[in-house]
């Protein structure tokens, strides 16, 4: 039998539940403003709940997906934080489904067409598809951007940076601070393969470089094999001081390093309070990413303890409003 609706003063017709419904969310830390978290609770009263766990790692909450018995999973949250390249394989394992219903609701009819196309996706291989299930609702996004020490590059006569291939600089050598994600990593180095000056000619069809997210066989076309790759991949390390998420904005800060890379939102507000450090997003292309709410397979906070909540489409909508939409951008 269908929940009774009510309509509300903007017209939305909205179904009518018992009191006691309740929204668990599990957030990467860092991600949501706490005035937002405040104010959703303002907004809810004390007709419901709401429960707020945050995880320090995206690969934290990819695991706990995977193990909804262990202790305060957040396998059997209402709606978690995903980063979108992780989309496929929770996609593929079954770690995640679709948001009912989503194209009926206004904070999709709100998503740009291009973060639309990211969250649809094939039900079996869970890449993008016109034809495939929505599969999650992007709340921020951004680039990965290269921050140096202008005065440091200055003072030993060397090149600014401008492009991927100036990373292996030998002035650099010991002084980059990468993230500490391998697949990242990758992506930079695959960025770096064409370029004149690392001897490796690529059949690219007059393009210098291959993309950050190319496969074994787009290698494989452009004439490069895996152990080039891999010896590259060991030349790109030895210009690594760390490797690090976290810590990398203070090495920078500090001098330990003269560049960093990492996350727009990360390195936009130290270039911004930081005169001497010089932010580029470098002319030969860079990575795009997204933070996207997914609900877990398991979600127990539904009607008889099935499915999402019924608050999970009102806390899409509260987080991609206008004015909190500006806020969680990535760049500017």
């Amino acid at each position: 039998m269908p929940e009774p609706q009510i309509e509300l003063r903007d017209g939305t017709q909205a179904e009518v539940y018992e009191h006691g419904m309740s929204l668990s969310i599990v957030a990467l830390r860092g991600s949501l403003p706490e005035q937002w978290i405040v104010e959703f609770r303002q907004g809810l009263g004390r007709y419901a709940g709401f429960e707020l766990g945050q995880r320090g790692q995206l690969q934290e909450l990819f695991d706990e997906l995977g193990n909804p018995g262990a202790k305060r999973s957040a396998g059997i949250a209402d709606v978690v934080t995903l980063g979108d390249s992780w989309l496929t394989p929770a996609i593929q394992r079954r770690l995640i489904q679709p948001i009912s219903s989503a194209e009926t609701y206004r904070w999709w009819q709100r998503l740009p067409r291009r973060w639309q196309q990211l969250v649809r996706r094939d039900n079996k291989t869970g890449l993008p598809s016109e034809s495939g299930e929505i599969w999650g609702c992007p709340y921020r996004w951004g680039a990965m951007l290269v921050a140096y020490k202008r005065d440091q590059l200055t003072r030993h006569n060397r090149s600014p940076i401008r492009c991927w291939p100036d990373l292996l600089q030998p002035a650099l050598k010991g002084r980059i601070a990468f993230p500490e994600n391998p697949r990242e990593f990758v992506g930079i180095a695959l960025k770096t393969l064409g370029h004149p000056a690392i001897g490796i000619a690529l059949k690219t069809l007059g393009h210098p470089t291959i993309g950050f997210n190319a496969t074994e066989a787009d290698l494989a076309a452009a004439g490069c094999d895996r152990e080039a790759v891999k010896s590259h991949i060991t030349r790109l390390k030895s210009q690594a001081r760390l490797f690090s998420s976290q810590e990398h904005v203070r090495a920078l800060a500090a001098g330990d390093v003269w560049v960093t890379i990492g996350s727009s939102t990360d390195l936009v507000p130290l270039a911004e309070r930081t005169p001497s450090v010089d932010l580029i997003a470098p002319a030969d292309g860079t990575n795009l990413w997204a933070d996207v709410w997914v609900v877990p397979a398991n979600a127990e906070h539904g009607h008889l303890q099935s499915g999402p909540s019924p608050l999970l489409p009102s806390w899409l909508e509260f987080g991609i409003s206008p004015a909190r939409a500006d806020v969680l951008m990535g760049f500017k």
